[in-house]
């Protein structure tokens, strides 16, 4: 009989030598001696459960602990006792296998053996996948952790599925997991929703995820830090858990061969590369600020101006030129002003290529699947494409995916894909200035603010705008409104009601009646119809220097330069955003905004600066800290003090932008979604 217990000694003893060497404690960890003074004494007692081997990590007392090396291989001499116990445990295994569960404890779901540690070290020495074990739980003080939180989440998660093994490196991981697990298996089975998994459920889930997680190692997931969990996660959102159950092993294999870098940014801790200025540029120096804004800015006339030239779906331009560039619209330019923008952006770009580029408009076709919109697309001869809804990005990744040799963008923001890129303007930056002059226009001191959709980007503005109001008005209130809970009438009367007719609006108007429109920052008495400033949203600057950047032969080289999704997030230092002010404001207000515009240009002014204030009551403007970062700002999840109002639950939004917050809401919104 071959001497297993001789080879297993070689690994530990392998294993003991490594770690000294890195530094590291080379012997079982002590769940007793990891928690508070005193020991652990108590735990709720969960029964006997079926545990991955994996998550098996160490001992709850010290008594047996330097009879392994931290991978829980013996390293005590072969002649022991201890050796003998062990080879009569193997044979046993090898012939009636280990029956009676282990004893364990377990804390932040890794699990510490009171009993069994020689079962456990044969278990792992032979590739056991689970073992059984009489499991009692101790539970972490719940104080905002992320960690803490993320097990909390995981416990919900098992609790509700009866799955123990997996496990998720986010926040939020193990709820998008089980929702997206549980369509692919209803839909499919016209099941209703319940609250836990059936057994035939979680046995479905269990073949597949065993095999997905083998597949995954072959193909070097064991060199990643994202967990099988995550990588299953990137996965289903692609592929979506009807597809993935279906799928041959060939077929995992091949798909996730092509996909692998979407799987491998997982795990990154910050998947999205946030780009603040086009390729080589940096803010602009203070002699390009100073250019007169009006020139930049599009007239306010002419941004309040109804767009009226449609784009005709489905057409092909007819001229061959070098570079065939499609858009890919939702509705049409005449139904919808954000896309009539974006056509405005198109028109510009090809005014700056001229014969270079030939560019064709789309509207989705609503009867096909965001995929075949895009394939047919492509089978037209379209090697870049700009899709101005964030609702499709998962269909733009699955066809990039396929299409390498297609440059495919999607207008977003936070969306972190590895295969696409997105793009969105910084428009907290005008948003900032803005609320400077409504500031100092109120006659009350109470501004009105009315937002659509509480997703990313929003919060930042609505605090942008509250942070130019406080600059020059620091008792003045902005009373925050949610079109999309009671509509944009409603939402206006809730604010006449408190005596407050300087409202800011939405940046462009939906409305098929110019009669209906109000929008930007209007004053009801003074200015009907008409703003007092109008953020800018200039489309053209992303699409002339993006597509410049693919012409150049540039495009290709920002991306092997990182590792991590490219989002390009680009304000008024780029053009990207303006402002635009009426001829009617005070002139000393015109001259406010427009110098706050400049300075935000030239990266004099951020709005969320955060200077550190001496002890003589001077503002530190060198201090390293004096901004957060941009993630924190596109992800920000709280209100200015100054501002009144809720960011709105899940609940009360109107049912139709459920599924836009799904996707990009704020953490606040989506925190009841459930």
């Amino acid at each position: 009989m071959e001497n297993y217990y001789e080879e297993a000694l070689k690994l530990g003893q392998k294993c003991f030598k490594q770690s000294l060497a890195k530094g590291e404690y080379p012997y079982l960890p002590v769940l007793d001696e990891m928690m508070l003074p005193g020991g652990t004494n108590t735990g709720i007692d969960v029964g006997i459960m079926e545990i991955p081997i994996e998550f098996v990590i160490g001992t709850k007392t010290s008594g047996r602990t330097r009879s392994f090396a931290c991978n829980f291989m013996p390293i005590t001499e072969e002649k022991s006792e201890f050796a003998a116990k062990w080879k009569r445990l193997c044979d046993s295994h090898l012939t009636e296998g280990i029956r009676d569960p282990v004893e364990v404890w377990e804390y932040m779901n890794r699990f510490y053996v009171q009993e069994g540690n020689k079962r456990v070290s044969v278990l792992k020495y032979f590739g056991a996948v689970t073992l059984t074990a009489r499991v009692k739980r101790i539970l972490p003080v719940r104080n905002g952790d992320p960690d803490v939180e993320r097990y909390f989440e995981f416990l919900d998660f098992s609790e509700r599925t009866g799955i123990h093994y997996i496990e998720c490196s986010r926040n939020g991981a193990y709820k998008e997991l089980k929702s997206l697990v549980e369509k692919g298996l209803r839909e499919e089975l016209n099941q209703e929703a319940r609250e836990t998994w059936t057994q035939e459920e979680r046995q479905d889930f269990s073949s597949v995820y065993y095999n997905f997680e083998k597949i995954y190692l072959a193909a070097g997931g064991s060199k990643l830090s994202a967990t099988v969990g995550d990588a299953l996660l990137g996965y289903l959102r692609l592929y979506g858990y009807e597809t993935l159950r279906k799928q041959t092993s060939g077929e995992i294999r091949g798909t996730l061969g092509k996909s692998w870098d979407e799987i491998a940014l997982q795990q990154e801790s910050n998947p999205i590369d946030v780009k603040m200025n086009p390729e080589g540029e940096t803010a602009s120096p203070l002699a390009k600020a100073t250019a007169p804004l009006a020139k930049a800015a599009a007239p306010l006339a002419k941004a309040a101006k109804p767009f009226t030239k449609a784009a005709a779906p489905l057409t092909k331009a007819i001229k061959k030129k070098t570079l065939k560039i499609a858009f890919l619209y939702s509705r049409t330019i005449e139904t919808s002003r954000w896309n009539a923008n974006h056509d405005m952006g198109r028109q510009h770009m090809e005014e700056v290529f001229g014969e270079r580029v030939e560019t064709a408009v789309y509207i989705r076709d609503a009867a096909l699947s965001i995929d075949d919109n895009l394939e047919q697309i492509i089978a037209d001869g379209a090697r870049v494409i700009f899709v101005t809804e964030s609702g499709m990005v998962d269909g733009c990744v699955r066809v990039a995916i396929a299409h390498p040799e297609v440059f495919i963008l999607n207008c977003s923001l936070n969306k972190p894909h590895r295969y696409i890129r997105t793009y969105y303007p910084r428009m907290y930056e005008a948003k900032f200035i803005t609320g400077a002059i409504a500031g100092a226009l109120t006659k009350n001191g109470k501004v009105g603010y009315i937002c659509k959709y509480p997703i990313y980007g929003m919060i930042a503005e609505i605090n942008a705008f509250a942070r130019g109001v406080s600059m020059v008005n620091p008792d003045a209130k902005i009373y925050l409104e949610w079109s999309s809970i009671c509509g944009i009438t409603e939402a206006e009367n809730r604010l006449r009601e408190r005596e407050i007719h300087l409202i800011s609006y939405r940046d462009f108007y939906d409305q098929k009646s110019e009669a209906e429109v109000v929008f930007g920052l209007t004053n009801l008495l003074s200015f009907v119809n008409t703003p007092v400033a109008l953020p800018v949203w200039n489309w053209g600057v992303f699409y002339e220097k993006i597509v410049d950047s693919i012409l150049k032969g540039t495009y290709k080289d920002e991306y092997k330069k990182t590792s991590r999704s490219l989002n390009y997030y680009w304000g008024m230092s780029s053009g990207a955003v303006d402002i635009a002010f009426s001829s009617q404001l005070p002139q000393g207000v015109r001259y406010l905004g427009e110098s706050l515009g400049r300075a935000i240009r030239a990266g004099i002014v951020q709005p969320f600066y955060q200077p550190q204030t001496e002890k003589d009551g001077m503002i530190n403007w060198e201090t390293s800290d004096r901004s957060i970062s941009v993630e924190e700002i596109i992800t920000m999840n709280h209100l200015e003090e100054n501002v009144i109002g809720t960011i709105p639950r899940y609940d009360e939004l109107e049912e139709k932008v459920r599924d836009l917050v799904d996707d990009i809401g704020v953490a606040a919104a989506k925190a009841d979604a459930e």
